[in-house]
C-alpha cells in the first residue's frame, strides 16, 4: 500500500475535508478540540511531513493514548474504516485505479536529504551539498528534469482546502517550510526552479487571493518577487503586498534563517509592508521622473547621505513624497538598470553557446579569463613571455600550437617583481631593448 501513500501525499487537506468532513479551522496548526474525542485544545494539524499529520494528547498515537497520527489513522478513526477501505475511497477520491498505480514506481528518493512535492508528477530534491534537482514523471518513467511550462506551486492542494486563508509567497522550499511554522494560519507556497524561473510558473491558483510576497533579503530575490507582484495582478490577485526584509541581515538572508517566534514573524510582516507607492516603483509606472533624476546622482558618484538627501530634495519639489522603504526599492530599480542586469537561465532553457575564440590554440583564449598556474620557480613567466615574443613577432605557432590572428596589445602587471628584476627576462626574449637610459 506504499503507492497510495505515495500518490496522497501533499493531497490531505483537501482529502480530509472531504472523506472526513474536517472543517477548515480543524485543518490548521492550532490547538483546538479533537474531531476524534473533543476536549478544548489538544489537538492540532500541522502536516507535518505531508502525510495528513495531526497530533492529539488524548486519543493520538498506534495505541489510542496519546501522540501523533497521519491521515489514514484519521480517515479510519473518524469513519469506522479498514486501512483497505480508506484506500480505497482515497485512491477513488484522486482519480487513481490499482492498475495505476502498479505502472507508476515511485520517484527514486535514495540519497536525498529532502524533498518536496508539487504533484503526483513533479517533485523538487534536495541532495547533499545544497544540490537541487528537478524530478518528472513522464507517463513512463522519472526524469531528472523540471516539467514544461506552466509548472505548478507548492502546496496548491492546501490552497484549494482554505480557499479564504491568506497566502505567503516566498523564495525557496526550505523557506517555505520554515514560514509555514511562523505563519500556521496561512498557506506558504513557492515556485520551482528558483528565482529566475518566475516565467514558467502557473500563478493561476492565486486568482482572488490575498497574496504576501516576502523576498531574500537581495538584489536578485527583491527582483523576482518584483517579478511575481506583476504577474499576480494580471492574474487577478485580490491583493499584493510586498514584505521588506530586515536591513541588519547577511545578503540572502531568509524566513529560514530567523530565529524569532510566530508572534514576532507575524508582527514584523505587520510593520513592515511595502506601500502602494513602492510597489508602482517597481512596476515602472509611477515616479518615472525621479528614476531619472536616480540614474543621473548615481552616475555622479555621491555618498549614499547626499545621493538620498538631493533625491528628497528633488521628490519635495515635485510634490512627491518618498518613505525610507520607497526610497531602497527606487535604488535598487535603478542600479539593477545601470548594471543591464537581464532575466538569466533557467533550468531547461536552451543555450546557444559559440564555440572558444582562441589566442593560442587549446592554451590561451582570446576575450575572456585565463589562469596558470604551477609551482613557484619552474618557469611560468619565462614561458609566457617567450609565447608574447614569437606571437608578437609575428610567428605562427609557438610549442607545436598554433597562433590564432595577429597579437593584440599586452599589458604587463608584474607587481611581484621590481623593473630591475622584469629587464633580464624581457631583454632575454626581445621584448626590450637597451639605450642609454633604458
Amino acid at each position: 500500500m506504499s503507492d497510495i501513500k505515495d500518490a496522497a501525499k501533499g493531497h490531505w487537506p483537501q482529502i480530509l475535508s472531504a472523506l472526513a468532513g474536517l472543517s477548515e479551522k480543524q485543518l490548521r496548526n492550532k490547538h483546538q478540540p479533537c474531531p476524534l474525542c473533543g476536549g478544548k485544545d489538544r489537538y492540532r494539524y500541522d502536516d507535518r511531513f505531508q502525510n495528513g499529520d495531526w497530533f492529539c494528547n488524548q486519543c493520538g498515537g498506534p495505541n489510542g493514548r496519546g501522540g501523533a497520527g497521519d491521515g489514514f489513522s484519521m480517515l479510519m478513526r473518524r469513519n469506522g474504516w479498514t486501512f483497505k477501505e480508506a484506500a480505497e475511497r482515497v485512491e477513488e477520491h484522486l482519480g487513481l485505479s490499482h492498475r495505476d498505480l502498479a505502472l507508476r514506481a515511485a520517484p527514486p528518493l535514495e540519497n536525498a536529504e529532502a524533498y518536496w512535492r508539487y504533484s503526483s508528477d513533479f517533485y523538487v530534491v534536495r541532495y547533499p551539498g545544497k544540490r537541487f534537482r528537478p524530478l518528472t514523471f513522464n507517463g513512463q518513467k522519472w526524469e531528472r528534469k523540471a516539467p514544461l511550462a506552466p509548472r505548478p506551486l507548492l502546496n496548491v492542494d492546501r490552497l484549494q482546502a482554505h480557499p479564504h486563508a491568506p497566502v505567503l509567497l516566498v523564495e525557496g522550499e526550505k523557506t517555505a517550510d520554515a514560514a509555514q511554522q511562523l505563519f500556521i494560519d496561512a498557506v506558504v507556497s513557492t515556485w520551482p526552479c528558483g528565482c529566475k524561473a518566475v516565467g514558467k510558473a502557473d500563478f493561476s491558483p492565486l486568482k482572488g487571493r490575498r497574496v504576501m510576497l516576502w523576498p531574500d533579503a537581495d538584489e536578485v530575490g527583491i527582483a523576482a518577487m518584483k517579478k511575481v507582484a506583476e504577474v499576480l495582478r494580471k492574474v487577478g490577485a485580490a491583493e499584493v503586498i510586498t514584505i521588506i526584509p530586515p536591513k541588519d541581515v547577511p545578503p540572502g538572508w531568509d524566513l529560514a534563517d530567523a530565529d524569532w517566534t510566530p508572534e514576532q514573524a507575524q508582527n514584523y510582516a505587520l510593520e513592515n509592508q511595502l506601500t502602494e507607492i513602492a510597489a508602482l516603483i517597481a512596476n515602472g509606472s509611477v515616479l518615472n521622473p525621479l528614476k531619472g533624476f536616480v540614474h543621473d546622482l548615481f552616475t555622479q558618484k555621491l555618498s549614499p547621505h547626499d545621493r538620498r538627501a538631493a533625491i528628497r530634495t528633488e521628490a519635495h519639489s515635485q510634490g512627491i513624497r518618498v518613505h525610507d522603504d520607497e526610497l531602497q526599492a527606487l535604488e535598487m530599480e535603478v542600479q539593477r538598470e545601470i548594471r543591464g542586469e537581464g532575466d538569466g537561465i533557467t533550468c531547461d532553457d536552451e543555450l546557444d553557446i559559440p564555440d572558444d575564440q582562441w589566442g593560442w590554440e587549446s592554451i590561451l583564449v582570446r576575450g575572456g579569463l585565463n589562469l596558470w598556474t604551477a609551482l613557484q620557480k619552474v618557469g611560468k613567466t619565462n614561458l609566457v613571455l617567450q609565447m608574447l615574443s614569437l606571437w608578437s613577432a609575428g610567428s605562427d605557432s609557438f610549442l607545436g600550437q598554433a597562433f590564432c590572428g595577429p597579437c593584440p596589445p599586452v599589458i604587463i602587471v608584474g607587481v611581484d617583481m621590481g623593473i630591475g628584476s622584469w629587464r633580464g627576462p624581457l631583454m632575454a626574449t626581445g621584448l626590450m631593448e637597451k639605450n642609454h637610459s633604458w
